[in-house]
């Protein structure tokens, strides 16, 4: 197992484990897209499932709400079909319970609800599609997790009565997302770098290499890049990992006056060919973008956030 997917928010949610596979119960936490009516009809209209009182062994309790967790979602009931905005309480709570198990246990689950909201009819399949999405796919989520999404999405294209604009989007969206994944060779870009030399990421000779997607005018890339400058974290790594940042926009100029604010110690590159966009090289929803890559330039992390990239580096490569 991968270790971003075993990773992936384990240390922000291993506090919700206790909450989530004890008791299920609904989560405080309020939902921003949501208002409290929703949240109000969440928790009176939705069942959850019991544990077996004779399952005391915190581990398989676990396991048992993986299976069951929408033993009770009744997608024949007209209320439901007619309004399913009532489950997306019970959608987040077991969101936090997928995020604390791993990866091929969750898969097996969500294809048991997918295969489930697709015997339903369209407007729910709609909603659950939306759900999914919002939840798994947008890099702003704090549950976005690419491969499951993946297999929820492959089996949603299972089915050969989806309406077309909904088939092409979603095949539109896993022709990206296979792009570049972990434990796969990552895709060779060329760009030019700060001092006007050609090169390209299959290039660069490290042990490691942090690669970055920035855009010189993001707050947020900007945020990222002073954090990286007095990183002890990279500082101790040294030789260790190379530091690649590539702006795949098309303003040189930007890109020229941002340079002062990057380390010489890097390589910083301007993708002068617009290929990673122009060519769809690598699914870029989101900006910062962390990868990283071993000598060989195999996918070890992707699609990341800065956190979750020193995470690694200090459990993997100091």
């Amino acid at each position: 197992m991968n270790y971003f997917i075993k990773n992936t928010f384990r240390l922000l949610f291993v506090v919700l484990l206790a909450s989530v596979v004890f008791s299920c119960k609904e989560r405080t936490k309020s939902n921003p897209e949501s208002s409290p009516n929703e949240a109000a009809v969440a928790s009176k209209d939705y069942k959850r499932v019991e544990i077996p009182s004779v399952i005391t062994d915190n581990e398989l309790r676990r396991k048992f709400l993986l299976v069951h967790f929408w033993d009770n979602l009744n997608l024949k009931d007209t209320s439901f079909t007619a309004n399913p905005i009532y489950i997306r309480e019970p959608f987040r709570e077991y969101l936090d319970l997928l995020v604390v198990s791993g990866y091929t246990e969750s898969k097996e689950s969500v294809l048991i609800l997918t295969k489930k909201v697709m015997a339903s009819q369209i407007n729910v399949i709609k909603y659950f599609l939306a759900v999914f999405e919002e939840s798994l796919y947008d890099p702003n989520s704090m549950y976005k997790n690419d491969e499951l999404y993946i297999a929820f999405v492959e089996e949603v294209l299972k089915s050969g009565s989806l309406p077309f604009e909904i088939k092409e989007k979603l095949s539109f969206q896993l022709n990206m997302l296979v792009k570049n994944r972990v434990n796969t060779k990552a895709a060779n870009v060329e760009f030019v770098t700060s001092d006007g030399k050609n090169t390209s990421l299959y290039s660069v000779k490290s042990p490691f290499i942090l690669f970055l997607f920035y855009e010189p005018d993001c707050q947020n890339c900007n945020i990222a890049i002073e954090m990286m400058k007095s990183s002890n974290v990279l500082k101790e790594a040294g030789n260790k990992i190379k530091v690649v940042a590539l702006y795949t926009g098309d303003n040189r100029a930007l890109w020229s006056s941002h340079l002062k604010n990057m380390s010489k110690d890097w390589i910083v590159g301007f993708d002068s060919k617009n290929s990673v966009i122009n060519n769809s090289i690598y699914d870029r929803r989101s900006a910062p973008s962390f990868y990283i890559l071993d000598a060989d330039k195999t996918v070890l992390v992707k699609d990341a956030t800065y956190d979750t990239c020193i995470r690694f580096i200090k459990e993997n490569i100091i």
